[in-house]
Parts: C-alpha cells; sequence; structure tokens
C-alpha cells in the first residue's frame, strides 16, 4: 500500500479544479482523520510555503517500513531495528502536521523551516526520534562521510528546552567537480556545521525548526502560542479560506517571493553559471500571494481544489 491509501480511495482528474471520484461500496479509510489544520496559521508568518496534513499516520508507517526492508534487504539487524521503531510510531496517536519553509540568512545556512506535530506521547516519540538518529548515523554511503550529533536539552527557551539534531556531510570524492558542487549547495543551505534541527516537546505536540538559530525556534514558540504579530498572513488566510474546511492535505505557495528568493540565495552563493547583480534586487517588495492546493476524503470520493 502506498500513503495515500490511508487517506483516501482512488480518484480521477477532471478539466475542473475540482475532481471527485466514487468508490462505490468502499469507505475511505480515513475520512474521520480530516482537520481543519488551525496551527497552520499558527507557524512562523510570511513564509515561502506552507503544508498541513492530517491522516492515518500508522499506514505511512507500514508503508514506509516497506521501504525500509527492500533498501536494507541483507542487513537483518538494520532492518529489525527499523522495523521496532516505525512499530513504535505506528502504536501513538497523531493529530496534524503541519510545516513552513522560507529563505533566510545566517550561518546556519538559508534553509528556513518549522513544523508542529500533534501527537499522544511526545516524549515517546522523542526517544524514538533519538533511537533513529543513532541508526541513521551507522548508514553508509558511498562517496559520502556522515556523522549525527544529538544533544538532549541542549538549549533553553523559558520553561522549555530543545533537543539538537546536528546532521553533517562530507564529500569524501576529492576533485569530484559534481561532489564539490554537491558540498557548495549543502553548506549553503545549512551552513559549515551541518543541518541543525531543534526540537522542543510540549504536552500534546512537537514543535521543529531548521535553521536559523534559536532566533527561528523563539519565533516558532511564539506562532504557535499566538504571540507573533499576526494570526497567520492576510494573504494566506485569504488563500485558506478558500478551500475545504476539513481537509486531508493543504499546500501554499508563495511562488513570486519564492522566486526572487531562490535568486537572492543563487546571488549569495554563486552556484548559477550566470552572473546575478544582487544590487539589483535590493530594495524589490513584493506582496505576498498564495496559490493553494486541497485533497479532501469524503465517504466514497476526494474533493480536490486548487487556487
Amino acid at each position: 500500500p502506498s500513503p495515500l491509501s490511508s487517506c483516501a480511495e482512488p480518484w480521477s482528474a477532471s478539466s475542473s479544479s475540482v475532481s471527485r471520484a466514487r468508490a462505490a461500496g468502499s469507505p475511505a479509510t480515513a475520512v474521520s482523520q480530516t482537520s481543519a489544520m488551525p496551527s497552520l496559521t499558527s507557524l512562523p508568518v510570511k513564509q515561502a510555503m506552507y503544508f498541513g496534513i492530517s491522516c492515518d499516520l500508522a499506514s505511512f508507517a507500514k508503508w514506509g517500513t516497506e521501504l525500509f526492508e527492500t533498501a536494507y534487504a541483507g542487513d537483518d539487524k538494520m532492518v529489525k531495528e527499523i522495523k521496532t521503531a516505525i512499530a513504535d510510531i505506528g502504536k501513538l496517536k497523531f493529530g496534524p502536521a503541519v510545516s513552513s519553509i522560507g529563505i533566510g540568512e545566517g550561518a546556519e545556512g538559508v534553509l528556513r523551516g518549522a513544523t508542529v506535530v500533534e501527537v499522544s506521547d511526545p516524549q515517546k516519540l522523542r526517544a524514538i526520534g533519538r533511537k533513529m538518529s543513532e541508526m541513521s548515523g551507522a548508514i553508509k554511503t558511498p562517496g559520502v562521510k556522515q556523522t549525527i550529533e544529538y544533544k538532549a536539552d541542549a538549549e533553553k527557551y523559558g520553561a522549555n528546552s530543545a533537543d539538537l539534531t546536528t546532521v553533517k556531510q562530507e564529500f569524501e570524492a576529492a576533485g569530484d567537480p559534481g561532489a564539490e558542487i554537491a558540498l557548495r549547495f549543502v553548506k549553503l543551505m545549512y551552513g559549515e556545521n551541518g543541518m541543525t534541527t531543534r526540537s522542543v516537546y510540549l504536552k500534546d505536540r512537537v514543535i521543529s525548526t531548521v535553521g536559523g538559530g534559536k532566533e527561528e525556534m523563539t519565533a516558532a514558540l511564539a506562532a504557535s502560542k499566538g504571540g507573533s504579530s499576526e494570526s497567520g498572513s492576510k494573504a494566506l488566510l485569504a488563500a485558506r479560506g478558500q478551500h475545504g474546511s476539513k481537509t486531508n492535505l493543504l499546500a501554499f505557495v508563495d511562488l513570486p517571493n519564492l522566486i526572487v528568493g531562490a535568486i537572492r540565495v543563487a546571488a549569495d552563493g554563486g552556484v548559477l553559471p550566470i552572473p546575478i547583480e544582487k544590487t539589483a534586487l535590493e530594495g524589490l517588495q513584493i506582496e505576498e500571494s498564495y496559490l493553494g492546493f486541497s485533497v479532501g476524503a469524503e465517504p466514497g470520493a476526494v474533493r480536490i481544489k486548487t487556487n
């Protein structure tokens, strides 16, 4: 089974922006897990992309097990440990998960990400995540040296503390132009010290950030408590209002600002073969404007909408 089989029945596209597919005689398996995803507008504001998913994550866990069994066939110990970890994830009860992705500047690279996952037992998920980090550190990839460092309670945020997981990759193929380009890209995205993920485990949810240092986590925690200057930007709220009140999947992309941000990154990092004058982009202000996409399962049908 694929992950989507846990969310909805089969569907077929049409020329309309709203497509429906009916599967007579078989109920959608996860209709009860559609959600309004209110925490989508409690993420840091004015980001390039927002996503939300509400689905039967136990089915995702089962699908993930099958993928790992194929990927690590022959390594019985690794397969057993991964299957145990994924089985433990499948025992937890998950609510909606929402994420935002943005582009910034700083020592931790240009990528900015924030995720809020609602879960029945955040501390259990913390233990599973730590175990999987240890397993990931043992995975060998030809030509790549990967190190993973985990620090529990490494930073304080008021009454809460954050665990830090840092993944650093080194490409061993010296003189290989492809490896050098990949290394430059990784450093541009995550900084010299590798990808750092901060995770704070609250009573009923986990808040994680990538990039942006402590400031990004501070902003994510404030936004999740309604402490940001806005409860979601007006543009995002307007785009959200054009989709169903309860869905399985939501995605919003501020394409103009995403493109401009990507060009700025390319200009700074020199990753494009054409010269770009960064000064030409200074002072350029573009209003937020989100393209939206949603999928919602109903009894015997799936509703898809774009705007």
